[in-house]
């Protein structure tokens, strides 16, 4: 029904040759309700008879006379914007009667515009509500087929095994589902700022947490030009980090972030920066971006000495264990999300899909887990 409204006002314009949202671009709706208004009135006075009988107002006229009615219940305030349309009026009739020997001629017929003008800006701010009701229609139903799909997709997850990292401390708080890679910037500055703060609420009994890292997800870098920066490198070395992850994963929960946390503190120790980039740019690093006093000359040497200091072997994680888990990883994001992408979390049902969720995240996490007492 809706659509065929839309298509029945469209059809009625598409015989007026100049749009009356033209007419009144640059206009607040409440000045144009009102001129509109004023035009209906003077009209109206305009066409009376031979005797002074007022004729009863078009459908038009009556609408945009209501609509001014409505905004200005105030007697006084009525007047007062009915005489600032008045002099717009006056001010379109001045400029437009310049050359005319007959003012009220042109005066009658400028008038008579106007009112037709004011009924096409009716049909025209009609369709505009209407487009944005069906909108609003479009992005509920929408969001119910999403809620759906999710729905359904999470039923044919398990989430308590692995590829899935758990940290549970209380089974009756709320998870923190978080999906990102070693080699994503956005990532790793999100857990740089957060995971020391929500570790502590996971230790308190306050919020469990899940992890799920999805291996050579890396951002391009443009650099300066002068270092070869391949993404294929890059994306290499984001999956044996991944790799080391994973192996620490099978040893604990514990050892796994720790991996992580230690991975973050020593590409900021080692390089900081990468020409233009900073730390979370790290899979992108060569050997002349290490600082002097680094103990390792390349992103290789940095995984294998992070995991050597909290004694992880990738000997038990194998190349067929990282393309297996590889495969795991990416269905399960594809299945959940739609697409292969990252940073993802969820959290309470609700889905947090880019950066800009950020802060409602964080948001809702404060609200959540300041209500729940410490219990560990």
């Amino acid at each position: 029904m809706l659509r065929l409204v839309v298509l029945t006002l469209l059809t009625l314009l598409s015989q007026i040759k100049i749009s009356a949202e033209e007419a009144f671009k640059g206009w607040p709706e409440d000045k144009a309700t009102v001129y509109c208004g004023a035009m209906a009135m003077f009209n109206q006075y305009l066409n009376a008879d031979s005797d002074g009988n007022l004729p009863p107002y078009t459908e038009d006229q009556q609408y945009w006379w209501d609509q001014t009615l409505a905004l200005y219940p105030d007697k006084d305030e009525l007047q007062q914007e009915l005489t600032l349309a008045g002099q717009s009026f006056e001010a379109y009739f001045l400029r437009a009667s310049a050359n005319e020997t007959n003012p009220d001629v042109t005066r009658n017929a400028l008038a008579a515009t106007q009112d037709t003008t004011c009924s096409k800006y009716r049909i025209e701010r009609r369709i505009r509500e209407l487009k944005t009701l069906r909108a609003k229609q479009q992005l509920t139903l929408d969001a119910h087929k999403e809620i759906a799909r999710r729905e359904k997709a999470e039923q044919s997850i398990t989430f308590d095994e692995p590829p899935f990292v758990n940290l549970r401390n209380n089974e009756s708080a709320a998870t923190l589902d978080i999906y990102f890679s070693l080699g994503c910037n956005h990532c790793l500055l999100f857990l740089d700022e957060h995971l020391t703060g929500l570790l502590k609420l996971n230790r308190e009994g306050r919020l469990n947490l899940r992890f799920l890292e999805v291996p050579g997800l890396t951002p391009y870098m443009i650099g300066n030009g002068t270092i070869d920066r391949p993404t294929v490198a890059a994306r290499q070395r984001a999956q044996l980090a991944s790799r080391y992850a994973a192996c620490a994963a099978k040893q604990s929960p514990a050892s796994f972030t720790d991996f992580v946390t230690q991975l973050m503190a020593s590409a900021q120790a080692y390089v900081p920066t990468i020409e233009t980039q900073d730390w979370e740019y790290y899979t992108h690093a060569v050997a002349a971006d290490f600082q002097q006093n680094s103990p390792v000359r390349s992103v290789q040497d940095m995984l294998a000495n992070t995991a050597k200091q909290l004694n992880i072997s990738v000997s038990s994680c194998d190349e067929t264990f990282a393309k297996t888990y590889t495969e795991q990883a990416f269905s399960i994001l594809k299945t959940l999300r739609g697409e292969i992408n990252v940073p993802f979390y969820r959290f309470n049902g609700a889905y947090y899909l880019d950066g800009d969720a950020h802060e409602k995240l964080l948001t809702d996490l404060k609200t959540y887990t300041s209500r729940l007492p410490v219990v560990r």
